[in-house]
């Protein structure tokens, strides 16, 4: 009788056959092999589902569930419902790990039962296998601790680069929002880091790969942002439940990523869609001028509020 895993690996798939096999296999080459892979399948049109089939069939510990086109945030979750591990983590279909990242974060988690989130060392490859980044900026804390000076929120972890323990998943109802385009991860580690600190193993262990099609390299639109503004709107009430002494923390980072995003939206010189925005987000911009830590942002946010076409025109060219 097969024993039950002890950390359950979620990787949704959309499309992905050119880098899906590799992504498999860096989890099938792990040094700690009780684990279950769970491949979502979200209605791929090329051959990712046949790859999923053909890994299915040589590894019992494969699973593969295939769902109407739904996003990622919906494949997550539907493996969040599945899993049956002690532990959780994921795997973007087109990233890899290194042969030991179960292992070392794991064994981090089994000598501290105090610890519930840990994460490691990540780096990012171009389309050519290139080291353009590395993030080695390991803290411990909540998310406060990942606050930079000017009000942004910089998490030094990606959605490959940790592994959570599943029963502080189901005790706080913890999900991802669905209906965004992007940063509904940001959104998944606020509410984790609202309740528990995040622990790290100082070692580069993940491997996130950037393609020329991916959603973050994509051309910029206002539609497909503005879900970096409004994933603070749906933390809020959590932040209030769980995390009320870090309110405060949290108006800086929210508020700061509204100015920003009406910033950005005036950077396209496109007046008219950057008052629907300002109007939108005026409560944030309002905040922003409260607790904004630079004196420069806040007079530049309170022109903006003027919502004045021409002091706006301005701004677009700064």
């Amino acid at each position: 009788m097969r024993r039950s895993p002890k950390v359950s690996v979620i990787m949704p798939v959309y499309n992905s056959e050119k880098y899906l096999r590799e992504s498999i296999q860096s989890v099938i080459k792990q040094t700690y092999t009780n684990f279950e892979l769970i491949l979502v399948n979200d209605e791929s049109i090329d051959c990712s589902l046949q790859i999923c089939y053909e890994y299915q069939l040589c590894d019992v510990r494969i699973r593969v569930i295939n769902i109407r086109h739904s996003g990622t945030s919906y494949a997550r979750n539907i493996g969040l419902k599945v899993a049956s591990g002690k532990y959780l983590s994921f795997l973007d279909s087109d990233d890899r790990w290194e042969s030991t990242f179960l292992e070392e974060l794991i064994a981090l988690l089994d000598k501290n039962p105090n610890i519930d989130f840990v994460y490691s060392g990540s780096d990012e490859l171009d389309k050519n296998r290139n080291v353009i980044n590395v993030q080695e900026n390991y803290k411990v804390g909540k998310f406060n601790i990942y606050i930079y000076k000017s009000g942004e929120l910089r998490i030094p972890f990606n959605m490959d680069s940790f592994i959570v323990r599943r029963n502080l998943i189901i005790r706080y109802k913890i999900n991802f929002p669905e209906g965004y385009k992007i940063s509904e991860d940001i959104c998944f580690f606020l509410k984790i880091l609202c309740v528990v600190p995040a622990y790290y193993v100082p070692k580069v262990l993940t491997h996130y790969c950037r393609h020329d099609d991916s959603t973050t390299t994509s051309s910029w639109s206002a539609r497909k942002w503005e879900s970096t503004v409004l994933i603070f709107r749906d933390v809020e009430k959590y932040c209030i439940k769980y995390a009320p002494d870090l309110k405060k923390d949290f108006d800086i980072i929210r508020s700061y990523r509204a100015y920003r995003f009406v910033l950005s939206v005036l950077k396209q010189r496109n007046i008219k869609d950057s008052l629907i925005y300002i109007n939108k987000f005026q409560d944030e911009l309002n905040l922003f001028i409260k607790v904004g830590r630079k004196v420069n942002d806040r007079v530049k946010c309170r022109l903006i509020l003027t919502k004045n076409k021409a002091v706006l025109k301005i701004l677009s060219l700064i």
